[in-house]
């Protein structure tokens, strides 16, 4: 790297995503032509808030970079010259740029350009400050691209604006790993890519850009399900034909719980897309959770043809069909067909192995594998599959080879450490246990993962501490909440990562009805362990207590579009619409989950049935 394209500052906040994705699209189009030394530089800060790590896209300053700064990207060798900028825009889309130009051991820009544009001008612009860099470079924009369309992929300026405005937000949210500032609002995100796909609607990339936003934003938790879905359904109006957006509804339906529009979407996207086996797939998957395996199998048979040789992925779910509907044989001879015609197909031996396990044929499976590790050129997927098999056997030394072999060349797969650390356990080899948990702590997002790892690595290293808190749970157990909170309150200090200890606290908080301390202990629960479904039942138990109904209606709302598969969750949201008033998503709730539970419900749910009066 040779020229490093900063960040242009921006005067207005609502400048600084336009003016981080210019510099980036800048480098890009330049590089695109011929000039292999020039790259964009994009600065993220990292903080910590509430304890955890995050991250923030920072543009410098809302001024010309002063020497300071720029000498210090010179200290890099690799660095000759530097282009910086800053930028102001208009709210009808006006605006002016300074762009400079500056040379190593040199104060002053050796060039420098003054942009003015109205609105509608952005795009010509923006050409001369790409124009002006690739002429720099020694290369010229207009022998590849004489055209806006060619260069920009839309000639409409507001459209492009909208995208790189946009599209910040998805490369950060890629960037953090989900890990942004709490004030990062990714609606203004999917508004701007939604305005781009409105005011261009033959322009594809904002389109896609809008669909990994959804996914992205979905993933992280940093959107609510009404959002994604009203986002797809802007897209679904313009591109309602184009399978990658039709995939993208049916999954998100099917995340939902909505089969029925899953299964529809999916119907269309193999219409658009009829050679595209994953859309095939999905959409046995959903047929199958329909209750209609007749299709579901011509669907996944479809997929399964359709799939490159070795990598038959659609076979799995297949051989749950042909389980589900009473055909358990027919599926150790159709893996061992793939192995005659792939002998090196290595995840067909494990899928082979198992419906040799499922026809009571175990013997045989583990003939099988030990033959399949002799003979493959790649055999990590049958050690992966075989490592468990063998602990449950006692074969723990076997097993934890295995394992390593596997982790050799998988460092960061979390849940084959989490496995590895659990026969380590088994095998009396306890003592290695903490430094695996440590690093799948190290390795992981996951805050749900990462709860149990530290639980683990506290139970290990702090037993003392640890017995203290299940003496107490014991003690309430017994009726004497006052004396567990008693003992339970100065473990507060020392294990305040113990997402056990937050929950006894706030369970036993509201027994005694001490609901603010109720509350207090439950949020600190989910802060650790957001998948903690009973923790979301304490915590509006809490603030029920405090005559705070509406705002658990409003928490349990946003959870429920995170996690809409699960039961407590829709049975508290329930209960807190009913406890807040808000009969109508009270007993629409309810009624879907009497329909999932059917006539016989668990004995629990029938007291929440007659407090929901259905």
């Amino acid at each position: 790297m040779k020229t490093a394209v900063l960040p242009m500052n921006a005067v207005e906040d609502r400048s600084a995503p336009l003016a981080r994705q210019m510099a980036g699209f800048l480098a890009e189009m330049v590089r695109s032509i011929g000039a292999d030394d020039i790259q964009a530089i994009s600065l993220m800060a990292r903080f910590e808030e509430d304890g955890i790590p995050r991250f923030a896209l920072v543009n410098p300053s809302k001024e010309l970079n002063g020497q300071e700064e720029l000498q210090q990207l010179f200290q890099d060798g690799e660095v000759e010259k530097v282009i910086d900028g800053l930028l102001s825009t208009q709210e009808d889309g006006s605006g002016e740029m300074t762009a400079r130009w500056f040379k190593k051991g040199d104060d002053t820009a050796f060039r420098t350009e003054e942009i003015k544009w109205g609105a509608g001008e952005f795009l010509s612009a923006f050409r001369r400050w790409i124009e002006a860099a690739a002429e720099e470079e020694g290369v010229k924009v207009e022998d590849n691209f004489a055209t806006d369309q060619g260069l920009y992929g839309t000639e409409n300026s507001e459209a492009f604006m909208n995208f790189l405005a946009g599209f910040d937000g998805s490369q950060y949210i890629d960037r953090a790993q989900g890990q942004v500032a709490k004030e990062f609002n990714s609606e203004e995100s999917m508004e701007a890519l939604a305005k781009a796909v409105e005011l261009d609607t033959d322009w594809e990339a904002p389109m896609l850009a809008q669909l990994h936003f959804c996914s992205s934003a979905s993933r992280y938790q940093l959107t609510d399900g009404n959002t994604v879905h009203s986002m797809l359904e802007k897209l679904s109006a313009h591109w309602g034909d184009d399978s990658r957006v039709l995939f993208s509804l049916g999954d998100f339906y099917m995340a939902a719980g909505d089969l029925n529009r899953a299964s529809e979407a999916f119907e269309k996207a193999t219409v658009a897309s009829p050679e595209e086996p994953v859309v095939w797939s999905r959409l046995g998957v959903v047929q199958m959770n329909l209750n209609m395996p007749v299709n579901a199998e011509r669907s996944l048979r479809k997929a399964v043809e359709l799939e490159p040789e070795g990598d038959k992925r659609s076979l799995e779910m297949l051989s749950g069909v042909l389980d589900a509907t009473g055909r358990r044989h027919e599926i150790a001879t159709m893996w061992k067909d793939q192995i005659d015609a792939n002998p090196q197909y290595s995840a067909a031996y494990t899928y082979y192995a198992r419906a040799l396990q499922m026809d009571g044929r175990e013997d045989e499976a583990i003939k099988m594998l030990d033959e399949a590790l002799k003979m493959l050129d790649d055999s990590l997927p049958v050690k992966r599959f075989y490592a468990p098999l063998l602990r449950t056997k006692g074969e723990f030394d076997q097993a934890m080879d295995f394992y390593e072999d596997f982790l050799d060349e998988n460092p960061t797969d979390t849940s084959v450490m989490m496995e590895y650390a659990e026969t380590l356990k088994d095998a009396n080899r306890e003592f290695e246990v903490p430094q695996i948990l440590r690093d799948v702590l190290t390795a992981t997002d996951d805050q749900n993962l990462k709860a149990h790892a530290q639980a683990w690595l506290i139970e290990i290293e702090q037993p003392q501490r640890v017995e203290i808190v299940k003496a107490a749970e014991k003690t309430a157990n017994e009726g004497d909440f006052e004396t567990a909170l008693k003992d339970l309150k100065p473990m507060q200090n020392w294990l305040a990562d113990y997402w056990k200890l937050w929950a006894a606290t706030s369970a036993i908080s509201n027994r005694v009805e001490k609901f603010a301390e109720g509350e207090a202990a439950a949020k600190q629960l989910l802060e650790i362990f957001p998948g903690c479904e009973p923790g979301y039942g304490e915590l509006c138990t809490a603030l029920y207590g405090l005559d705070r109904a509406e705002e658990a209606f409003q928490i349990m709302g946003r959870v429920l579009s995170q996690m809409p598969q699960s039961l407590s969750i829709a049975v508290n949201f329930a209960l807190a619409a009913k406890k807040s008033g808000h009969e109508e998503e009270s007993n629409m709730v309810a009624r879907q989950i009497r329909e999932q539970v059917g006539n016989e419900p668990p004995e629990e749910l029938k007291k929440v049935f007659e407090e929901l009066g259905v």
